[in-house]
């Protein structure tokens, strides 16, 4: 018996005769019905891991990921945190459940066609509990750049598993980010992300895709 609905985003769920139709990051899947509620084939184990890992670490960076996957997420019908793990779902590596992993410089934070500004290499990390991340070229009238644009810098910490996003700084000459972050970091590395957020009445809430800045251990 058919039990498939048609939703408001165009997309089918549930099942139909030998089918199952089901949703991945807003993506319409459909695959053969098995027996048993939780099949466990060696791709199927591997699907749940990943989802779970990106998941978790969505989770980490939400801050950032609500703030810089926003609009982007709405455009495409979905949550930000779905949009994180759809963007960051294939730079995953590994070959099995129980070691997965993602390289730092890989991980999408902010989507959008925002005019992004160029940050400085340069991780000041000389006053204890305050990071400092420096912009080297605002792109000032550039694309949809405005000086109503907020920068924002993220700090990451996997052995903390944790991350700090920064007070908002405008698109203007000089602009620097201060970012503290917990004492408990002392003497552990982290990777720090840069993105701008719109702030024109055009362009409002539109952001750039994030930026690797780098990485630095912590005095």
């Amino acid at each position: 018996m058919a039990k498939a609905f048609y939703n408001a985003l165009g997309k089918w769920s549930g099942k139909v005769g030998a089918n199952v139709y089901s949703k991945l990051f807003g993506n319409q899947i459909i695959r053969e019905r098995t027996k048993g509620s939780n099949p466990n084939t060696e791709e199927q184990k591997m699907v749940r891991a990943k989802l779970a890992f990106v998941s978790q670490l969505g989770g980490v960076l939400d801050p950032a990921v609500s703030l810089g996957m926003k609009k982007a997420a709405k455009r495409e019908r979905m949550f930000p945190q779905n949009l994180f793990s759809k963007e960051n779902y294939g730079n995953l590596q590994g070959t099995a459940p129980d070691n997965l992993s993602i390289d730092p410089s890989k991980i999408v934070l902010s989507k959008g066609n925002m005019t992004g500004v160029v940050f400085s290499s340069s991780i000041g990390t000389s006053t204890p509990g305050t990071l400092t991340v420096s912009v080297a070229d605002i792109n000032a009238g550039i694309g949809k750049a405005s000086s109503e644009d907020s920068i924002y810098a993220v700090v990451y910490c996997p052995d903390a598993k944790a991350a700090v996003l920064s007070a908002a700084a405008r698109r203007t000459d000089g602009a620097t980010l201060s970012v503290r972050y917990p004492t408990s970091w002392s003497g552990l590395e982290v990777h720090v992300y840069g993105f701008v957020v719109g702030g024109s009445r055009k362009y409002k809430g539109v952001a750039s895709t994030s930026e690797y800045v780098g990485h630095a251990e912590l005095g």
